[in-house]
């Protein structure tokens, strides 16, 4: 027995027609004919006595039909209930992201999230460390590469479009030809994240192939990265949006630019798709609403 038949059977009893309640329900008068049959079978007893000219409550209909209005009002103020959570979200919602994308990403969207969602507080913490989001109470984390572990759910935002640059002194300066081959000896600024170096990969007949290079500075910044190579420090591969200005002012120039480059996913990663609270699964959607949006900020039109 569904809540749905007992509404079903008040309906029936207020307008004293099978027939009056389906149109008032939109549903077929057979459909309700069908469905208190079946509730009337459940319960092995009658609720309606039916004549050709109206219908009208047996004794067990009579007393049922008091609390089937209780029913009636208790779903109604739950709908209520929820469709105001849904209006009026609230909560803490915590995110972690990279030191990159704190400072390009996040500002932006999260400003556009707290306009259709004032009463959800935004919680950011900022790292270049990957956080363990079940330990930490992260709700959603964004990060940069593939996701390696396989309880957690990744969103792809979009693929991130690399470039190599230098600075046009590095390049004046340099005694070799720059090419694929000469990073084995050329000065190269590489990112460290969790102890580990970011390889250069590159896209081959479909394979990715990691470049050999000389690892002469380390960093675990994007912006240092990009900030060694404007000062003359060698060669660095950075996203686009991060080198997007300096190659328009002209302090870096892009090198290699026939090599296809390896893109790198942006991922919203998060633990549980089907247990999201209100404010997650809010978050959730207007990120998917500003995918296309986000994915032209991540990859500009540089030249």
């Amino acid at each position: 027995m569904s809540n749905d038949d007992w509404l079903l059977f008040a309906k029936v009893a207020q307008y004293k027609s099978f027939s009056e309640a389906a149109r008032r329900l939109a549903i077929p008068t057979t459909t309700v004919s069908r469905r208190i049959q079946q509730l009337e079978s459940q319960l092995g007893e009658r609720l309606f006595i039916r004549s050709t000219r109206n219908v009208a409550l047996t004794e067990l209909g009579l007393r049922l039909l008091p609390k089937t209005k209780r029913l009636e009002t208790v779903l109604e103020e739950l709908r209520t209930t929820i469709e105001n959570n849904s209006i009026d979200i609230t909560g803490k919602l915590k995110l972690s992201t990279s030191d990159t994308l704190a400072q390009f990403l996040i500002p932006t969207l999260v400003a556009s999230f707290s306009e259709q969602y004032p009463f959800v507080n935004v919680d950011i913490s900022s790292s270049n460390r990957n956080e363990q989001i079940i330990n930490e109470s992260i709700d959603f984390s964004f990060r940069i590469g593939n996701l390696e572990d396989s309880n957690l759910i990744a969103y792809n935002i979009c693929e991130i479009e690399y470039v190599f640059v230098a600075s046009p002194q590095f390049i004046a300066k340099s005694d070799c030809e720059i090419t694929l081959s000469a990073l084995e000896q050329l000065p190269c600024t590489v990112i460290n994240i969790d102890g580990k170096n970011v390889p250069w990969l590159i896209s081959e007949s479909n394979n990715a192939l990691e470049l050999n290079i000389n690892t002469k500075y380390q960093v675990d910044s994007l912006y240092v990265a990009k900030s060694l190579a404007k000062a003359g420090c060698g060669i660095a591969l950075l996203p686009k949006f991060i080198v997007k200005d300096p190659i328009k002012s002209g302090t870096l120039v892009t090198l290699l630019d026939e090599v296809n480059i390896q893109k790198k996913p942006l991922n919203l990663i998060y633990f549980d798709k089907h247990f999201l609270s209100e404010k997650s699964k809010v978050f959730l959607e207007h990120i998917k609403a500003q995918h296309s949006h986000l994915e032209n900020m991540i990859n500009p039109v540089i030249s």
